[in-house]
């Protein structure tokens, strides 16, 4: 009885006279043969899912950094934009008191007053340079002369060089700013001078009392004649006391339109020039 349940109990302690225990052997090897499948399939999958990582961390690297590289390769792009409308200017002048100055925005405003239309223009100059001095400027702007006891001048533009990047050679030949402002009083003076001087006269003819007609009329032509003298000597000692500004080649700057960007203008709006 013992042998039957033990025989029971273990099924593969009973075999046979004769019989091998080869399914007991062959599920063994089998078991085995299986573990190493999946040993190998399991290496299998990590070899893949580590190729899987770094192939993501490689997208994402370069996904990362692309928008450096192209923002870099814009900025270059724009500096050189930029650098493209700049030239350098080399300056010197008769005067140590000359300061070149640029133009940085124009205001232009249309309004009425009790029904009559005024126009009028503002505009704002900063320094550029001191003379003497070498500095790299805008090409598209207007400029213009100044400076304690220097006349000033035009508005002028920088010439055109593009074939060149050699820096401009200017300068200025600085006026007195006493005769210019001289001129401009004289020529003022002598404009109202002129004006009441010649209605004195026209007036003269219409008074009825003899002497007074005689003496307003004398006054009126003393006025007139003085105004007249004084507008024959202020307005050519007012435009010819400007300072100008030359090129190394003898050539006078003068005011010339410096783009279209620039030079369109729109009324009651204040505009920045370029920089």
């Amino acid at each position: 009885m013992r042998s039957i349940l033990r025989g029971a109990k273990h099924p593969h302690d009973r075999c046979e006279t004769g019989a091998s225990p080869r399914p007991f052997t062959a599920r063994t090897r089998g078991h085995h043969g299986a573990s190493g499948g999946e040993k190998s399939g399991l290496a299998a999958m990590a070899a893949r899912l580590r190729g899987s990582v770094a192939l993501r961390l490689a997208t994402t690297a370069i996904l990362a950094f692309a928008p450096l590289l192209s923002s870099s390769d814009a900025d270059a792009d724009d500096t050189k934009l930029v650098d493209e409308g700049r030239v350098t200017i080399d300056v010197d002048a008769d005067s140590s008191d000359v300061v070149i100055e640029r133009r940085a925005s124009t205001v232009e405003s249309l309004q009425t007053n009790y029904g009559i239309p005024l126009y009028s223009v503002s505009e704002q100059w900063v320094p550029a340079c001191v003379v003497p001095c070498s500095v790299r400027v805008d090409a598209h702007s207007y400029y213009r002369v100044e400076g304690d006891g220097v006349a000033p001048s035009l508005h002028f533009t920088l010439p055109r060089r593009p074939d060149t990047a050699d820096p401009i050679k200017l300068h200025v030949h600085a006026r007195s700013g006493f005769l210019h402002s001289l001129g401009i009083g004289m020529s003022i003076v002598g404009g109202v001078a002129f004006v009441v001087g010649g209605i004195s006269t026209l007036y003269a003819p219409s008074i009825t009392n003899t002497s007074v007609e005689s003496s307003v009329r004398q006054v009126g032509v003393v006025i007139l004649v003085s105004g007249a003298v004084l507008l024959l000597a202020g307005i050519p000692m007012w435009l010819a006391t400007y300072s100008n500004v030359r090129t190394d080649d003898g050539r006078v700057l003068r005011r010339a339109t410096p783009t279209p960007a620039v030079a369109d203008r729109a009324p009651s709006i204040a505009r920045p020039d370029r920089e």
